[in-house]
């Protein structure tokens, strides 16, 4: 029986709004990557929106997809007094 892969994200708005903070991050010059980021930046030319404006699930790769990730799960976070 084959094992089912669940997903980070219960839905397409909440994996789109992580490429939204990844976006918005960059924009703003809030996040920077170092020259030695020639992969990501690649990666992040490739991904695409649709004609609707919504995000071409198809063009994110795992590159950007690990970098929104983190992003949405903000370890910079302060847990109760720590960091």
């Amino acid at each position: 029986m084959p094992k089912e892969i669940g997903s980070s994200y219960p839905g397409r708005r909440d994996f789109e709004r992580g490429a939204n903070l990844l976006r918005e991050s960059i924009e703003n010059q809030r996040i920077f990557f170092t020259s030695n980021a020639q992969h990501l930046m690649e990666s992040l030319s490739r991904v695409r929106l649709l004609p609707n404006g919504r995000l071409n699930l198809d063009t994110v790769d795992e590159m950007v997809r690990t970098n929104f990730h983190i992003l949405v799960s903000n370890p910079w976070k302060n847990h109760e007094g720590e960091m």
